[in-house]
């Protein structure tokens, strides 16, 4: 490009001798003005295309940084002990069946919690408002009581669900805590062999994977507010106890349905960040014993390209600059 940039010059310069001396014909002028404008078109253009070729250029050079980056990074990657990698799928491994087994056992320990908790709850609402003071059972809790009545239920419904969130959440904690953390920092070791480039996209990948323990409970308390209402909204009448024993039932089959979707749901995206990470370790190795089989001379051949192509996009980025200045 340069090479066209100093022939559309020198063009240029020739036509102004011909514009300055007299005896030259008013044609030649003519044709000299009319060559000069349509060079300094040609060279406008010229600057123009370097512009938009001057960022291409720096793509390709980063390539080339990523392709030495890689080079560099392939003796590295051979020499990591295989025997280690084998321990560390062997124990991802191991945690993924734990896991499972842990979330199995602490469902029904939960659920089991939940709903005793929630039986002795409506058992102290049954003695406070059905039996009356000589002991006996009421019909029901009438007009003068059921504002109390109702409020103390709701009370004690949005207490269990608090409770509920704690239950799982702990339970959570502990499957998430079965992973062994020597395993969580073992992977990044491996992970920081790679090059710059794949490196990050694995961190973004497993830091994405990591699943978020919130528990977003609200969602799951519609239906049973549902069945709460019926009571809420009772106007006319006493409510009965048979109507507070199927809310209480209600809630009880509700119980064991949270605490399965909840955990099951979040224990398949733990068993998901470990199945990542046990890929990551079988593409390693299999990059591993590539990497093995190189030879020095075609390590050497790798290089030898590499710098020739940066040499030649150097030279090209400096023309263009050239230009552009």
């Amino acid at each position: 490009m340069n090479e066209y940039l100093h022939t559309l010059h020198s063009i240029s310069q020739s036509s102004e001798p011909l514009l300055t001396e007299e005896h030259n014909s008013l044609e030649i002028q003519e044709s000299a003005t009319s060559l000069g404008k349509s060079v300094e078109l040609c060279i406008a253009e010229l600057r123009h295309s370097a512009n938009r070729l001057k960022p291409l250029v720096e793509v390709a050079l980063n390539d080339l940084h990523h392709a030495e980056d890689v080079w560099n990074s392939k003796p590295i990657i051979a020499k990591a002990s295989k025997q280690d990698i084998w321990e560390h799928l062997g124990n991802l491994s191991g945690a993924d069946v734990k896991i499972l087994i842990l979330a199995e056992e602490y469902k029904a320990e939960a659920v089991e919690i939940a709903q005793q908790s929630w039986e002795q709850q409506i058992e102290k609402l049954r003695v406070k408002w059905f039996i009356d003071a000589k002991g006996q059972p009421k019909k029901g809790v009438g007009w003068g009581e059921k504002e109390g009545f109702i409020e103390e239920i709701r009370r004690d419904f949005e207490t269990q669900f608090a409770e509920l969130c704690t239950l799982i959440k702990d339970g959570l904690n502990l499957v998430h805590q079965s992973i062994d953390n020597e395993e969580a920092q073992a992977i990044r070791k491996y992970i920081y062999m790679l090059n710059t480039q794949e490196r990050k996209q694995i961190l973004i990948n497993l830091k994405s994977a990591n699943p978020n323990l919130f528990i977003d409970i609200e969602k799951y308390k519609n239906s049973a507010n549902n069945a709460l209402s019926i009571l809420e909204n009772k106007i006319f009448g006493d409510i009965r106890w048979k109507e507070v024993v199927k809310f209480k039932d209600e809630f009880y089959e509700m119980i064991e349905s949270i605490v399965n979707t909840i955990i099951e749901e979040k224990v398949e995206l733990l068993t998901e960040l470990i199945s990542q990470k046990i890929e990551f370790y079988n593409d390693f190795l299999e990059r591993q014993q590539r990497y093995k089989q190189e030879t020095p001379e075609q390590r050497e051949a790798e290089k030898n390209w590499i710098d020739k192509q940066r040499q030649k996009l150097e030279q090209l980025k400096y023309g263009i600059e050239a230009i552009v200045n």
